[in-house]
Formats: C-alpha cells, structure tokens, sequence
C-alpha cells in the first residue's frame, strides 16, 4: 500500500441569504455570493430573524500526479476547524461538486440542490477546532475521486440536504487559506503492475508495485 497526499486547490463559498427559507434553499433568491477562494470556508443552515443564512462549500483537488491505473483502497478529507455552532445536532456531507467542475460563477449555488448521495459525514458535535476533522469517503466517495485529473467535492449541511429550516445558529467552519482542505488517498498497485513492453531499445515494465521501470537494452 503507499499514500498519496492533495491540498485543495480551490475552496470556495456560496451563499444564499433571505426571508423565506424555499427560497433560500432553490437558489431563487437574489441574494448569491460567491466568496471565491476563501480563508474560511463553512457549511451553514442559520436563521437570525428575519434572514435565514445557507452556505455550500466547494473543494477541489489537482490529482493529475496520481496514477490512472492505481486501484483506491480508501481516502480521507480532512479540514481543519476554525469554530462551529451547534444549537441543533447535524452533519457536514460530503456530496459531488461536480457540476460546479470550472470557474465558479454566480449562478453556481443551485446547482448544488440536486448533490444529495453522501460521500462521507462528519458529526458536528464531533467537530474541533484548531485541529483537523477527518472525514473518511465511503465507496461512493471513492468512486468519484478522478485518477490524473481534477476531483470536485462539496460540503453541505445535512438539513439543507434534508429542507429542514434552521431556527437558530448551527455551522461547522473550517480554515482555506492558511491550512486548506486536504485529501489523503491509499491505494494500491492497479491494473498494470507486471506488465512490460518494449519501448524502442529499452525494456519498459511495471514492478510489483506499479511503478515503471526501464532497463536498457533488448530484451531476448
């Protein structure tokens, strides 16, 4: 088994603010901000009345170094806590960002509504701060990771996923700028280790552990 280890390279917010919580959680209402790359991103399902509060985060990691035809046996997204309100027991989920794959606009947040199959879940009231919270991905999880190429993920508080509107406070934050998301995968050797072929003049090879080799030479 070997590991593999990615900081985020994109973390953002979007966040929705109004009086009536369907709105709020359509996407229908005015109000949508994207943070952009943010130093502290978090999922949110707040009400100070009048306004009600919703924010989903999006994470992104650069795995372009990680190869294709390694087989994932688990992986862990950890964020690091930044402070957290927990009036109402309730998860952060991990669900797909992939349709926010690309620059992330404006129109972006509702795009996320239909994300609902859970790639892994984190208690709040498990949550800590100034540490890392570790989410382990289930197999739906692992089945999204993108082998050499870009993995997105988003964050969303289980009562949004459930259109369940909050009556008061209760978030998890967690840093972006000065410790970022991080993904830790295990994996291993895949479908090409002990495969050879010749490469011009050198004999080229995957070892046991799916690393390439070249010895020099023909082989006879």
């Amino acid at each position: 088994m070997a590991t593999f280890a990615a900081t985020a390279t994109i973390y953002e917010n979007l966040l929705k603010q109004g009086t009536v919580y369907a709105t709020v959680r359509s996407g229908s209402t005015s109000d949508n901000t994207p943070d952009g790359t943010a130093a502290l991103c978090e999922a949110t399902n707040s009400f100070s009345a009048p306004t009600y509060s919703l924010y989903r985060s999006v994470v992104a990691f650069n795995l372009s170094t990680l190869p294709s035809g390694v087989n994932i046996t688990s992986a862990v997204l950890g964020l690091y806590g930044w402070a957290s309100s927990v009036t109402d027991a309730f998860n952060a989920v991990i669900v797909s960002g992939t349709a926010l794959a690309g620059t992330i606009v404006v129109a972006d947040y509702g795009e996320l509504l239909a994300a609902t199959t859970s790639y892994g879940t984190y208690a709040a009231t498990a949550w800590v701060n100034s540490a890392w919270n570790n989410i382990s991905l289930n197999s739906a999880g692992l089945n999204a990771i993108t082998k050499a190429g870009t993995t997105y993920f988003a964050v969303r508080h289980s009562f949004d996923i459930n259109n369940q509107a909050a009556t008061s406070a209760n978030y998890v934050q967690w840093l972006g700028d000065n410790d970022p998301p991080r993904l830790t995968i295990t994996y291993a050797a895949g479908e090409f280790a002990g495969v050879i072929a010749v490469v011009e003049t050198r004999f080229h090879y995957f070892d046991a552990t799916g690393a390439e080799r070249y010895l020099l030479g023909t082989p006879v």
